[in-house]
């Protein structure tokens, strides 16, 4: 099993839970170095597969969603201890407020890691009508693809949200993957058959001991969680009941 996890924002103005502070992440990216684990982004993974090479058994796939500034830090940390990752954008934010990532920064960015889509206006895909659905796709990955100048072919649900009917819509137009927010671990079997990549998002309630449950892939930790999104957010499960 391959451990994927995601990321939002890195700041010290902490304003939701999915806000980690940077001297928290920066102890997280040490717990990875000092235990000799590979970070690669999804293109990383998926060049493993194609080529039929080795996936070390200390493995993890990093990306980070909304296209947030705090990326250019993040990036430059990454650099620091030789990881790759995944930065999922999505182009409405270029011009929402100084928190985000402009175009120029994103094809900076590319320069030296993988760019996915997050939707266009980072709307609940599975609300939206066919044409609708489809600009969201189409839209941002044309855009995204003329900022940096490569293909853009992955997508991440925005919120989460995604069913079997919006994700093959996706795999229709170009994409040829989509990352969710299931936390469970990755199979390489199931990657390559769904053209699904769950991802556990990291928190900032988890503490240490929480985060190298995650890394080790402990499944008494990902089955509670289950059992939790499954009492507290069963409205959610009720939108999202065809979830791949």
């Amino acid at each position: 099993m391959i451990t994927s996890i995601f990321y939002h924002e890195i700041s010290d103005s902490i304003d939701t839970q999915y806000t980690i502070n940077l001297d928290t992440f920066h102890k997280q990216m040490n717990i990875l170095a000092n235990e000799d684990y590979v970070v690669e982004g999804i293109d990383g993974l998926v060049r493993r597969i194609e080529m039929n090479t080795h996936i070390p058994t200390k493995y993890i796939l990093l990306s980070f969603d909304d296209g947030y500034k705090s990326d250019l830090i993040v990036a430059e940390i990454l650099q620091k201890y030789g990881f790759n990752a995944t930065f999922f954008i999505t182009p409405k934010h270029f011009n929402r407020n100084e928190h985000y990532l402009t175009k120029d920064e994103v094809k900076m960015l590319s320069q030296n890691f993988h760019i996915g889509s997050h939707g266009l206006t980072h709307s609940n895909l599975t609300t939206l009508k066919n044409e609708n659905l489809k600009m969201e796709f189409i839209n941002s990955k044309h855009l995204l693809e003329e900022i940096i100048g490569k293909s853009v072919d992955v997508i991440s649900a925005p919120g989460g949200y995604m069913n079997y009917a919006t994700k093959n819509i996706g795999l229709l137009n170009g994409y040829n993957f989509v990352a969710t927010s299931i936390e469970w671990p990755v199979t390489k079997r199931f990657m390559t058959q769904r053209k699904t990549i769950n991802r556990t998002c990291i928190r900032n309630t988890f503490s240490e001991s929480t985060y190298k449950k995650i890394l080790s892939n402990d499944l008494s930790f990902f089955m509670m969680r289950r059992l939790r999104a499954g009492i507290y957010y069963f409205p959610k499960k009720l939108i999202d009941k065809k979830l791949v």
